[in-house]
């Protein structure tokens, strides 16, 4: 406002206020994506104590390079929040581009685990979108090989088969194996 308090004897005082609107943009940013569809798992069936390569792919949504992008793979099967190894460091995404982290992960039992892979964990990137930078995929862990011994009544033989009082007997009996592992 030019002389707000009319101190200056003017011809027209309405005229001494303008508004001018000024719009301000947040700078650009890089914007950290992770889709499930980009978690992989190498080789694809596993038993326990296998060892599973867990493959990640990072993506740069944003308009500005993503630099020392930081990477967790975590273990969230029932809830928990069990870190998978220790943090990976990406040195740079570039806009519109995208890097891979891996991991090596070696689940002690079988059934279904929930592998979760985490960019910018605590959130050390101001980015444009904060709420897609985490995604979970399923890892189905199968038993692990194993024998499985059977004994079958048909299998026991007697030699003589109708021994009489005071002959040597031997017994022959096959043991199977139709487990997934060698006895």
């Amino acid at each position: 406002a030019v002389d707000p308090s009319n101190f200056i004897a003017e011809g027209r005082e309405t005229d001494n206020t303008a508004i001018v609107s000024l719009e301000i943009y947040p700078p650009d940013q890089p914007n950290l994506v992770v889709l499930a569809s980009n978690i992989n798992f190498s080789p694809l069936t596993i038993s326990a104590n296998d060892s599973v390569t867990v493959r990640a792919v990072i993506l740069n949504h944003g308009a500005r390079e993503a630099r020392d992008v930081v990477v967790q793979f975590m273990d969230v099967s029932g809830g928990s929040q069990l870190p998978i190894g220790s943090p990976q460091t990406l040195a740079r995404i570039a806009p519109g581009s995208a890097a891979t982290a891996q991991m090596s992960f070696s689940p002690s039992a079988s059934g279904d685990f929930t592998i979760q892979v985490v960019a910018d964990p605590n959130n050390f990137i101001v980015e444009s979108e904060e709420l897609d930078n985490r995604a979970s995929k399923s890892l189905v862990v199968g038993a692990p090989p194993a024998p499985n011994l059977v004994a079958l009544s048909s299998n026991v033989e007697f030699v003589p088969s109708a021994p009489q009082d005071g002959n040597l007997v031997t017994i022959h009996a096959t043991a199977l194996n139709n487990g997934t592992a060698v006895a």
